[in-house]
């Protein structure tokens, strides 16, 4: 299903020609012999929000990128050894504050 993102990349993409580092850029610039940087005019077409982001949003973001991670590291086998060396995951659980997951 269509999320907020989508209006943004829409936007980028189709309005200011913003398709991708392989094109004219997103949402950094890429000089040639230089290190990339923020488009200049990001804010301009996407302002700053003024709303704050719930701790538990911030969290749950972190979280799931990690838990990602740690999905494709365990689909291609390499944390498996690591889990079971260590006697698995659930000492780590235990101690943290996501115990009750």
């Amino acid at each position: 299903h269509a999320g907020p993102w989508d209006k943004v990349i829409d936007v980028m993409v189709t309005n200011l020609n913003r398709d991708g580092r392989s094109g004219n850029g997103g949402f950094y610039d890429y000089p040639k012999n230089e290190k990339k940087h923020i488009w200049r005019n990001l804010e301009s077409h996407f302002p700053i929000s003024t709303n704050e982001i719930p701790e538990k949003d911030i969290v749950d973001r972190l979280l799931f990128s990690q838990i990602l991670e740690a999905i494709s590291s365990y689909e291609k086998n390499i944390i498996w050894d690591k889990i079971k060396a260590i006697g698995g995951a659930k000492p780590y659980r235990d101690q943290s504050r996501y115990k009750n997951c």
